[in-house]
């Protein structure tokens, strides 16, 4: 919001962090900008809502990759999925590359932490995941095996992106089974579906 001072000048209530990479190409022509996915992603925005167009369009290239693209377009779109539901903050609970990928800590950080939405990275930069409003528990194990504990949502649904040749993520299904929308396994991560062989999501380890 630009509002005009008792001097003159408009007061811009913008973070100035990523401006100065803005100034810096219109005064001399001279590209800088902030290496980190984040700070590009923040510059992005900043451009956007200056609406510079011309600058944007000379520093996209260098700035903004496919995958970095689809990862900024799938968080509004999910974003927008999440307040649909209700909900408007999240917050991470748990984050396997950082903490572990085996099972016991993904439970230890989400287990009865009310609705949570599930983000998978793959290999190949594709993004998936699921959503469930249901907390998650780790059923207690007889003889060393733990058996599996389904529970009904049916607000439980899978994503997927990009699906796009612009990287746009609008993949969106209910689970297709909403009584047994979600798997609750001590030995495995978050899981929806039921059942071995008709699982529609299941992390195990480092698998998917």
């Amino acid at each position: 919001d630009a509002q005009l001072g008792t001097d003159g000048a408009y007061f811009i209530d913008r973070d100035g962090k990523y401006f100065r990479y803005i100034i810096n190409f219109l005064r001399s022509g001279n590209i800088t900008y902030p290496r980190h996915e984040e700070g590009k992603a923040a510059l992005q925005e900043e451009l956007e809502f200056y609406q510079l167009s011309d600058v944007l369009s000379a520093l996209k290239p260098l700035l903004f990759d496919s995958a970095l693209r689809s990862k900024v377009e799938w968080k509004k779109t999910v974003d927008g999925w999440l307040r649909k539901d209700g909900w408007n903050r999240a917050r991470r609970l748990f984050d396997a590359a950082a903490d572990s990928f085996d099972p016991a800590y993904f439970h230890g950080r989400c287990d009865g932490q009310g609705p949570t939405i599930t983000v998978i990275q793959l290999s190949d930069d594709r993004i998936m995941g699921a959503y469930t409003k249901v907390a998650w528990t780790s059923p207690i194990a007889y003889y060393g095996a733990a058996p599996p504990t389904t529970a009904a949502d049916s607000d439980a649904w899978l994503f997927w992106a990009p699906i796009d040749a612009h990287g746009r993520c609008t993949a969106l299904q209910q689970i297709p089974s909403p009584s047994k929308a979600v798997s609750h396994e001590a030995s495995l991560g978050p899981t929806f579906g039921s059942g071995q062989m008709s699982y529609e999501l299941m992390v195990s380890h480092n698998t998917v």
